[in-house]
């Protein structure tokens, strides 16, 4: 017996100082990455006081991203603008950016526009993008489509995408250039095959409409699956809809589910409400009502109102969750708040009002105090329609 308790305490000791080991090695990893990031800031704050250009925007954007240093807009604007005086262009329209946003100065339009054309002037490219489409929509210079499509095509030519879209935008309305289809395919296309998201879906659509080009839905596809392909969760979410509903390819609840779970995994609200149906009602998996609520609930605190309905209603049925009226209510009524005037409003007010049958008063007083309180998960902006929360 004491053989026994002298081999386990020595396996015990031991597996203490593996563990402390372990513990040590990785404080010591995290000091190291400490030290190499502090030294990685000096080495860039000393070639930025030696003036060079480039370490001078690269510390400004430190100091606006917080990144080794204390973010500081003010400290990032001070070290953008000694690049950007020093004639590089990239730190120009960085600053230019600032001017506009009124970020680190003071909001200033037309300075924005004087710095965006300084860069612009040198060549390059980004800088002619976003001139272009000052002059496209009027801020800070006269609106002028003519000079808009002349900046936008100079980045175009120089293999901008964002400016190839925008030329291919330009060519499908008539804004600037002679309307003309086949340019505006032919600009899409490019801007597309280098990733451009905007030039993916205006391909999409117009392949999906026969918009200027012959209706084909398999080239569409195409265009979307390149697009979820690329990471996009929007592509990922409208594939899996797709994929779900047998439109224009072989219905497939496996691809479906793999293409919701990769944008819903990004944060797109309506995949995780997807991902949540096809748990709740077994498609594809099987049926699991936690795992069901837990998508629900991602969608929910994203903004969805039928993430928001589907989470209240599994609240009050006790599906995939403890039963519970408090939060049942909390999210019905969001979700009635958030639907158009109309029938949908009108049955999931319905629904919340039977959960209320069922509540005191002090719980539906809690309710009501967490709808009137929340808000979306990681938006800036207030729930917009407080007003019709109960």
């Amino acid at each position: 017996m004491n053989s026994c308790r002298g081999i386990a305490l020595v396996a015990a000791c031991g597996l203490t100082l593996l563990l402390f080991g372990f513990r040590t090695d990785l404080g010591q990893e995290k000091k190291a990455a400490g030290r190499q990031a502090s030294e990685s800031i000096n080495e860039l704050r000393k070639a930025a006081e030696r003036g060079e250009a480039k370490a001078q925007l690269d510390l400004g954007k430190k100091y606006s991203n917080g990144e080794g240093v204390a973010e500081d807009d003010v400290k990032a604007a001070e070290w953008i603008r000694k690049a950007a005086d020093k004639g590089y262009a990239a730190a120009q329209l960085e600053l230019a950016g600032l001017y506009e946003n009124g970020i680190g100065v003071t909001r200033d339009y037309a300075e924005g526009a004087g710095w965006a054309r300084k860069a612009a002037e040198q060549g390059y490219a980004p800088a002619q993008c976003q001139l272009g489409r000052l002059y496209s929509v009027g801020q800070d210079v006269a609106k002028d489509d003519a000079q808009a499509a002349r900046w936008i095509r100079t980045a175009a030519d120089h293999g901008d995408a964002n400016a190839q879209a925008d030329l291919g935008e330009m060519y499908s309305k008539g804004q600037g250039v002679p309307k003309d289809h086949v340019q505006a395919v032919s600009w899409y296309s490019k801007a597309a095959d280098q990733g451009n998201y905007q030039a993916l879906e205006s391909l999409m659509n117009m392949y999906n409409s026969g918009e200027g080009v012959p209706e084909d839905r398999a080239e569409a596809l195409r265009w979307l699956r390149k697009g979820a392909e690329k990471g996009d969760a929007y592509f990922q979410m409208l594939l899996g809809e797709r994929l779900l509903d047998g439109l224009e390819v072989r219905q497939s609840y496996t691809e479906a589910i793999f293409w919701f779970r990769k944008a819903a995994e990004q944060g797109n609200a309506f995949a995780q409400e997807s991902l949540g149906d096809m748990y709740h009602e077994g498609r594809g998996v099987l049926q699991d009502y936690s795992e069901a609520a837990s998508w629900y609930r991602k969608a929910a605190e994203e903004g969805s109102d039928s993430g928001q309905y589907s989470l209240g209603s599994m609240y009050a049925r006790g599906e995939g969750v403890p039963r519970d009226f408090v939060e049942a209510y909390m999210w019905l009524n969001l979700a009635a708040a958030e639907a158009p005037a109309g029938k949908i409003r009108d049955q999931r007010a319905k629904e919340r009002d039977l959960v209320t049958e069922k509540m005191t008063a002090p719980q539906i007083t809690e309710g009501q105090r967490r709808a009137r309180e929340w808000n979306p998960k990681g938006w800036a902006w207030k729930f917009p329609y407080r007003d019709r929360v109960h």
